[in-house]
């Protein structure tokens, strides 16, 4: 399906099997939409709804850190476009903007944590990536024409069975 924001609200358009595309403001407001927008178009292809959850709150931190990092310096609500494909059992989630690019062209890496009192100890911020990394088959970033491309895989869309059962 194809959803364009106007204003603070996502608006749907056309459907089409298995992907979708829409627009939002780069604004705090705007990804509480984006979300409820993209959970609805994800649930008519993805059958496993602990992976939906996982896709959904990396939707969610992706989103927050364009629009917290990227797009913080921005005084107008520069837009912020995702689409996503299905191949077989892989979904393929882009996220375009126009805000500043990552320190030396490279997404952040997953944050070690050992225990719970290490976690307490460590300063606000910065773990999302971690959740990403861990949720995500595969995260790749590129810097095209001053806008920022992330890409972002997800396997076992599909399936309802239990990981272990998968062959390595």
């Amino acid at each position: 399906m194809v959803a364009r924001n106007q204003g603070d609200k996502v608006d749907r358009d056309t459907a089409f099997a298995g992907v979708f595309e829409m627009s939002l403001a780069g604004r705090t407001q705007a990804v509480r939409y984006a979300l409820t927008t993209c959970r609805a178009h994800l649930s008519t292809i993805c059958s496993n709804s602990e992976k939906l959850d996982d896709i959904e709150l990396v939707i969610a931190e992706t989103l927050n850190n364009i629009v917290e990092h990227a797009l913080a310096e921005r005084q107008d609500d520069a837009p912020i476009q995702i689409s996503c494909t299905q191949d077989g059992d892989l979904i393929s989630l882009v996220f375009k903007d126009s805000g500043i690019p990552f320190a030396n062209h490279t997404p952040p890496g997953p944050k070690q944590v050992g225990t719970i009192a290490h976690a307490k100890s460590l300063p606000e911020g910065g773990f999302g990536w971690g959740l990403i990394h861990h949720l995500a088959q595969d995260i790749s970033y590129v810097r095209v024409n001053q806008n920022n491309v992330l890409t972002i895989v997800f396997d076992g869309v599909t399936s309802t069975t239990d990981n272990a059962q998968k062959p390595s």
